[in-house]
Parts: structure tokens; sequence; C-alpha cells
């Protein structure tokens, strides 16, 4: 376990880097921020599909 915990902590730095890592990470907050929207105002989700 301690290999494989050391491994990620410096995998991580590198993969961070690369573009891929921003992709992800940029499709994480937008979709993290619609939940949070959807949950504050559920009402401008439902009104536009009806």
């Amino acid at each position: 376990m301690e290999r494989s915990g050391t491994h990620l902590v410096r995998w991580v730095p590198l993969r961070s880097t690369h573009p891929t890592f921003f992709v992800s990470g940029m499709l994480y907050i937008s979709s993290s921020l619609i939940i949070i929207f959807r949950f504050f105002a559920p009402d401008f989700f439902v009104i536009p599909f009806d």
C-alpha cells in the first residue's frame, strides 16, 4: 500500500501538467457547477425543458 501511495503522489504532479488533466478538470468543474446550480435553482432547469 505504501508503494502505491508514494507512486500516486509522484504521479499526480506529473499528470497535472498534461493537457488531458486540464480537460478532465474543466469537465469536473463544469459538472460540479451544474450540480450546485441545479441544487440552488432547480426551476431554471425545469422550465426550459417543459
